[in-house]
């Protein structure tokens, strides 16, 4: 949770349904996805986050910049998040380094409003954002392009049907 990019606010239910505070954050968090029992990341305004204790602790990772809107685990190693000023990084070694896909503050690129991210695999997968933009990546991302857009309507989540189809919900 956030309020106006700020004031992050980390919540867990347990089998009971009981929702407990976890902790808070100078900055607003906006998804968030475990790749196993221990490891798993946050995504946020300008910050990412990461835990290998199963949530009790999370540690700021150095990254910088857009306000990272999605994000997605192949693996504890592998993952992507997508920013809503265009961003796309990638880690491969579980956070230790952060690789900038695209950098949504280029002047030189097209300029896309992320907001979902979701991978089959480690070599495909899909990006979303505002007036109907879907990307995809079949070289784990190096390289993206572009379907054409069949709306104008902004979609804001997506994920991968094990029969492989693109879902995708929004405006």
């Amino acid at each position: 949770s956030g309020e106006g990019y700020r004031a992050g606010r980390l919540y867990s239910t347990d089998s009971m349904g009981h929702l407990s505070l976890i902790d808070t954050f100078e900055f607003q968090l906006v998804d968030i996805q475990f790749a196993n029992e221990q490891v798993g990341y946050i995504s946020g305004y300008g910050s990412v986050l990461k835990t290998e204790d199963g949530g009790s602790t999370w540690v700021l990772q150095n990254v910088k910049g857009d306000l990272f809107r999605s994000v997605r685990c192949v693996d504890q190693n592998n993952v992507w998040m997508v920013g809503y000023n265009g961003s796309i990084i990638h880690t491969s070694d579980g956070g230790v380094h952060w690789e900038h896909q695209r950098n949504g503050d280029n002047p030189l690129l097209k300029k896309y409003r992320l907001r979902a991210v979701a991978f089959k695999d480690l070599h495909t997968g899909y990006a979303a954002g505002d007036k109907g933009l879907i990307l995809k990546t079949t070289d784990g991302g190096a390289h993206w392009m572009e379907f054409k857009h069949l709306t104008d309507k902004d979609f804001k989540c997506l994920t991968i049907h094990p029969d492989g189809s693109i879902w995708v919900a929004g405006a």
